[in-house]
């Protein structure tokens, strides 16, 4: 956890690949889709199955979703649903790899799980009338 902590507060969210020569995280896309989607379940997964414990596992997914919800989500012109979108550089890319379908259930898993424990709601989410979502449509 400490690689991956490290390297989510020096670059954000994280890209899909690693240099084998240095073990660092390679400039490219950042989505949530192939190579990625797994390292943000995991660190729900590592919390949950440590009973809550894990304090470290807990703020890196809470970074995470925070990231993503800041710099992924972009809202459609035809429908105006908000939808996670995948980011070259400073691109947003107006498209949402197939793999983002584990986010509804993750998000479910940490309501379910602090519900059942008594615990305080998790990440707060924007709502759709926010200035991020208005600054973030698809053209």
């Amino acid at each position: 956890l400490k690689w991956l902590g490290k390297s989510l507060e020096e670059r954000g969210l994280f890209t899909q690949f690693i240099s084998p020569d240095s073990g660092r995280l390679r400039p490219g896309v950042i989505t949530l889709g192939a190579r990625v989607d797994s390292v943000y379940e995991y660190f729900l997964k590592l919390w949950v199955l440590n009973n809550g414990m894990d304090v470290e596992a807990r703020r890196l997914y809470e970074k995470s979703i925070r990231l993503i919800l800041e710099e992924l989500t972009l809202q459609s012109n035809a429908s105006k649903m908000t939808f996670i979108a995948e980011k070259n550089g400073h691109t947003l890319l107006g498209k949402m790899d197939h793999l983002v379908c584990f986010m509804p259930g993750l998000l479910a898993l940490d309501y379910a799980f602090r519900a059942k424990a008594g615990m305080e709601h998790g990440v707060e989410f924007p709502h759709s009338s926010s200035s991020n979502n208005n600054s973030n449509k698809k053209k």
